[in-house]
């Protein structure tokens, strides 16, 4: 907890107003089996803390569904949003396009967009019929 207050932190000094990434759970940590209601209570008590103090610097943090090879609290779109819904219920006006702060674009095996699986027109057509129109960053 205290090293993601020092990021979020050195991002409003440097005059962000949003971070993003897979702020809910370890990176590669894997029990062998699906996670529990205590690991999500975890996550949700860290995330509370992690709006608090966001909110105290003006910042808005997205989380990013990870992949099972990279993570195993949530693992698709539908998953976070409902972990976002329990973290704050009444932050979530419609069912997932109220919790969209940042888009994070790969492809299916987190390669280059264009070279893989996504129906990429497809995904950009449903981007904007939510009206989102913010930042895709590729990383």
């Amino acid at each position: 907890m205290d090293r993601i207050k020092w990021v979020l932190d050195r991002a409003y000094a440097l005059g962000a107003r949003n971070l993003s990434g897979p702020l809910h759970s370890t990176l590669g940590h894997f029990s062998g089996v699906g996670p529990t209601t205590e690991e999500f209570g975890y996550s949700l008590d860290a995330q509370r803390q992690i709006g608090d103090h966001a909110a105290a610097c003006g910042i808005v943090v997205g989380l990013e569904a990870l992949n099972r090879f990279e993570c195993s609290l949530v693992n698709t779109m539908d998953d976070l949003c409902a972990h976002i819904r329990e973290i704050d219920p009444a932050g979530a006006p419609t069912r997932n396009t109220g919790e969209i702060v940042h888009i994070h674009i790969s492809e299916n095996d987190r390669g280059v967009p264009g070279r893989g699986n996504i129906m990429w027109r497809n995904f950009f057509a449903a981007v904007q019929k939510t009206g989102y129109d913010n930042w895709l960053t590729i990383s």
